[in-house]
């Protein structure tokens, strides 16, 4: 799900597969390791914003979209609500930074 003008989008793609590479077992366990939904709203330098949901609660999947609600669609509620900048969440993602800065 490569997002033009998201850098994001590449971390969150990396995810999508390793979670799709999973076994149904290994995603069981994972899924009961984190038990959460994460919801991200990330904006890009230029405004745009995209949002992802990463469940981690029930189906370990992830889905995206223009819209909170359209990326949400057939996902539990979010249990964890992030807004970051695009550049941030790859900072984070690449252990560059931390949360706390």
């Amino acid at each position: 799900m490569p997002v033009e003008g998201f850098a994001s989008s590449a971390i969150i793609d990396q995810l999508t597969s390793v979670l799709a590479s999973l076994s149904a077992e290994e995603r069981k366990k994972e899924v009961a390791a984190t038990r959460a939904v994460y919801a991200f709203e990330v904006a890009n330098s230029k405004g745009k914003k995209h949002y992802f949901v990463v469940d981690l609660k029930q189906a370990g999947k992830v889905t995206d979209g223009t819209s909170e609600a359209e990326a949400a669609k057939g996902q539990p509620k979010p249990d964890i609500s992030i807004s970051i900048g695009d550049e941030g969440f790859v900072k984070i993602s690449d252990g560059k930074t931390t949360a706390a800065g």
